[in-house]
């Protein structure tokens, strides 16, 4: 993770890398991992980690918890997705669902890309999740590439956000380095 994801996700790419925001990152991801619903690719031959996939179980009782960053890059970052969240507004949309899941985080080693390993990582979470009784999968896709596939499966979009016209609370632009067509899109799937 530290070494695909944590570099090359969009939002990633435009806060940079630290020490600090690894470990902001390894403690959410070894949380989700508790979940049980979170695995890893590994290569045949080699058996070398290809890729990742982190599926998050979010609860009503828990929707109003805040998490707390402390790395300068995800103080940057969690909040800009929370308030994805926030419009999104699952348990509102879903007022008879008391939890969902969310695949969190797609990562894909570079060795391995272009390979479609992403793409079979996303397709079969569809199924295992719905085996699982899990009624609602949310994903927030920051890359043309993820979007790409959240609609190729069937991802209805519930918000998008253009990273450049992100705030901070003295109405500070946050990325300032994004791309006009950088944007955010929160997509929910009926299972």
């Amino acid at each position: 993770m530290r070494s695909s994801f944590y570099r090359d996700e969009p939002l990633n790419c435009l806060t940079g890398y630290s020490e600090e925001k690894a470990k902001d990152m390894d403690t959410m991801i070894m949380e989700y991992f508790q979940d049980g619903l979170s695995h890893i690719v590994v290569e045949k031959e080699t058996n070398q980690i290809a890729g990742a996939r982190i599926i998050a179980v979010h609860k009503r009782e828990n929707a109003d918890t805040p998490r707390v960053m402390e790395s300068a890059e995800m103080k940057k970052i969690w909040p800009f997705l929370h308030q994805l969240d926030e419009n999104s507004n699952i348990f509102k949309l879903y007022p008879d669902m008391d939890s969902y899941v969310e695949l969190f985080m797609a990562s894909v080693d570079r060795r391995f890309r272009g390979q479609g390993l992403a793409t079979e990582m996303y397709e079969s979470a569809i199924p295992f999740l719905k085996d699982r009784g899990f009624r609602l999968v949310k994903s927030c896709f920051t890359s043309p590439f993820t979007h790409r596939i959240g609609k190729k499966l069937g991802f209805r979009e519930l918000t998008r956000r253009f990273f450049r016209d992100y705030r901070d609370e003295s109405g500070e632009v946050v990325f300032t380095n994004a791309e006009d067509k950088d944007e955010a899109v929160v997509g929910a799937l009926e299972l």
